[in-house]
């Protein structure tokens, strides 16, 4: 799965006012977004974007898209001039980044009563695009924004994109398109130019700013007479920028703290400002605790046994043809019938015995996985109850229904259907 520079997940977008709060901890811990507010007006709403873009595990924060979704709609329902996304992320999964930027332009259509800004201190990565995808950007002192190059995990470790093949097929690049339209329909809405989106997310952009006509280009327009041109960013390397070059580049205002970030926005020392997702630390809480019933079930662990549940039962069903071979041959041997029968028997309580070790190995890897079902669907039920879709599990819950169909048909002792259905697909070993 593509990342932009850090490890996560993406929660669905689900009707979030329509989520029932969950029991967690012994508390009430509501989707952040869902509970009655103490204000009934502000100037300003304040939306905390703190950590990974999308869970991750033992993480004490991140960005999640349902919560996200959920707040935004909380700080409209105040009638703000601005709502403003307090940043401080370095990165996280592209999916994320999208259903954010997607959000975005849809709740805060062009031409509307409510601004969307970006506050940002760290910025890296998706951040730093969702930075981009508002229309009016204030720097914190000391941010940095950019570092956008979207890298994957591979076999060999964290790769860039852009170093890997690149896959012309129709599908692959059917894909990309859309992905690269919904990139370009973000970088307009905010307004910002292109090219530096393109120069903090691929290392071939260049970037270059002209002072005299305070716009930035892609490429040289004249490589015979450049002019008063600056090289921002070369063609090796990967564009981050300081809060002084958002501001000098006329990307963005300055403003430290809330007085400042008012003043950048042209309000005056007495506008209302509101910060929401106060529930945003018990709900972290809870959802770390509801993964946790899961955590030990990861690919590995859930792989062995799946490995040795198959193993068991093949072994059951090679062995249990053996047994009846040899029983049949002992029922029909007639040239010396205590020696044949002797010999027979001998090897069929070898056979059996065998049979009943490779039983007992599928019975008991199927004890664990039932275990490990059991504790999915327990960590499932929880993370809905808190307004989070399951995709927050280990990728081995993926597996979970077809464990649990091959586990009802070794219950019937039907070895074979439980065998057909857990050794189907491309997880099986």
């Amino acid at each position: 799965m593509a990342l932009l520079g850090a490890l996560s997940f993406a929660g669905a977008r689900t009707g979030a006012f329509s989520i029932p709060p969950s029991q967690a901890g012994g508390g009430t811990v509501p989707l952040p977004g869902t509970g009655p507010l103490s204000s009934k007006s502000a100037d300003v709403v304040i939306i905390p974007m703190r950590g990974h873009f999308g869970f991750e595990p033992g993480a004490d924060e991140w960005i999640d898209v349902d919560a996200f979704n959920a707040l935004v709609k909380q700080a409209k329902s105040l009638g703000p001039r601005f709502v403003v996304l307090d940043i401080e992320s370095p990165g996280g999964l592209v999916v994320v980044m999208h259903s954010i930027a997607e959000t975005l332009m849809k709740e805060f259509p062009e031409g509307g009563s409510i601004t969307p800004v970006a506050w940002p201190g760290m910025a890296g990565s998706a951040a730093s695009f969702v930075t981009l995808t508002c229309p009016k950007i204030v720097v914190k002192p000391g941010a940095r924004v950019g570092a956008a190059l979207t890298v994957q995990t591979t076999p060999k470790g964290v790769v860039a994109v852009d170093d890997l093949p690149t896959d012309k097929s129709g599908a692959a690049q059917k894909f990309k398109s859309f992905s690269d339209a919904l990139e370009r329909s973000a970088i307009q809405f905010g307004g910002h130019p292109p090219e530096v989106r393109a120069a903090m997310a691929t290392q071939a952009a260049t970037l270059y700013w002209s002072p005299s006509q305070r716009r930035f280009f892609g490429t040289v327009p004249d490589p015979k007479n450049r002019g008063d041109l600056q090289e921002l960013d070369t063609a090796t390397t990967v564009l981050t920028m300081t809060a002084k070059e958002m501001v000098t580049y006329g990307l963005a205002l300055h403003g430290d703290g809330e007085a400042g970030l008012c003043a950048a926005l042209g309000l005056p020392a007495t506008a209302a400002v509101v910060r929401v997702g106060s529930e945003l630390p018990a709900w972290f809480g809870a959802v770390s605790d509801a993964y946790g019933a899961s955590l030990a079930d990861d690919n590995e662990s859930v792989q062995i046994f799946v490995s040795s549940f198959v193993e068991g039962m093949r072994d059951y069903l090679k062995l249990n043809h053996e047994v009846k071979l040899n029983d049949a041959k002992r029922k029909s041997s007639v040239s010396d019938k205590d020696r044949d029968r002797d010999k027979f028997e001998a090897a069929g309580r070898l056979l059996r015995s065998e049979r009943e070790k490779a039983s007992k190995k599928a019975g008991v890897a199927a004890t664990q996985l039932k275990s490990i079902v059991e504790r999915l669907e327990r960590s499932k039920k929880l993370l809905r109850a808190l307004g989070v879709e399951p995709l927050v599990l280990p990728q081995s819950a993926l597996l979970a229904p077809k464990i649990q169909a091959s586990l009802a048909c070794h219950g019937k002792g039907d070895y074979s259907g439980a065998l057909a259905i857990i050794a189907s697909g491309p997880s099986a070993k």
